[in-house]
């Protein structure tokens, strides 16, 4: 466990001490010593579970506080700093997200599929579990949680090609197939065969698939993708093709994405 770790900010000359990121403890390099920013009572913590859990705390505080300037610097280090001066840390703060925008991208989409979850458990539950049954309580839970996205909307596109970046796919993956889980299960589905596969598969294109014509749609209040989600899952309904060929039909709609947004011409 890390007791105490330093990242150098090389373009501000800050380090960074996360012990004293805690504590508001900010070391600036001089050639005189090490300078004290914003310094407050030195952290008496010397419990390294303790220290790691204030950290974790630090970076979901300023992450959250990150969100709402987005509209204005994007999915970029300039919001993270923006968020931490919010969160009442100093900018170089955002020295601890190495991995810069991604990690607010990646903080935004678990935090809303655990916003989706709170919103489904409190909805009255349906005894009904038909298909169509299922597929309506799919549909407007798919809904809910692409609403999400409208008041990031402008800059979403961004968002999916960070996600699009090799290093980025194993976490988006892992948080789409969660999101994708808990809409199946609370839209009543308790399958336990080869059926649980498919079905989250499919769903799992279908997301995507409506994503993209999200970023892309520009009738008033995004009908056009209402619509074209409710195909998709009438599609789905009425024939297993779609799950047949869902690898394909995901590998597909990445590659669509990808060129999309400019992504074809890099190297893996």
């Amino acid at each position: 466990m890390i007791r105490n770790c330093t990242v150098f900010c090389s373009s501000k000359g800050y380090r960074l001490s996360v012990r004293g990121l805690v504590s508001g403890q900010i070391r600036k390099q001089s050639q005189n010593g090490d300078q004290f920013l914003n310094t407050d009572e030195k952290s008496s913590s010397s419990d390294p579970q303790d220290d790691q859990f204030k950290v974790d705390d630090v970076r979901r505080k300023i992450l959250k506080n990150s969100l709402p300037f987005v509209k204005d610097h994007g999915w970029t280090t300039q919001t993270l700093i923006a968020g931490a001066q919010s969160a009442g840390y100093a900018g170089v703060a955002h020295g601890m997200f190495p991995k810069g925008g991604v990690e607010l991208v990646h903080y935004f989409i678990s935090s809303s599929n655990r916003r989706l979850v709170d919103e489904l458990r409190t909805k009255p539950q349906n005894k009904e579990r038909t298909k169509r049954r299922q597929i309506q309580n799919v549909q407007a839970a798919t809904e809910m949680r692409l609403k999400m996205l409208i008041p990031f909307i402008d800059h979403w596109t961004k968002a999916m090609a960070l996600l699009a970046v090799p290093s980025s796919v194993p976490q988006a993956t892992r948080n789409l197939s969660t999101l994708v889980d808990d809409i199946w299960y609370y839209s009543g589905d308790r399958t336990a065969n080869f059926d649980w596969y498919t079905k989250r598969a499919a769903l799992a294109a279908i997301y995507v698939a409506t994503e993209l014509a999200m970023v892309q749609d520009k009738s008033d209040d995004f009908k056009d993708t209402w619509d074209f989600l409710e195909q998709c899952l009438q599609h789905y309904e009425k024939t297993s093709n779609i799950v047949d060929e869902a690898p394909n039909f995901i590998s597909g709609t990445v590659t669509t994405v990808k060129n999309v947004l400019g992504l074809g011409h890099l190297h893996r």
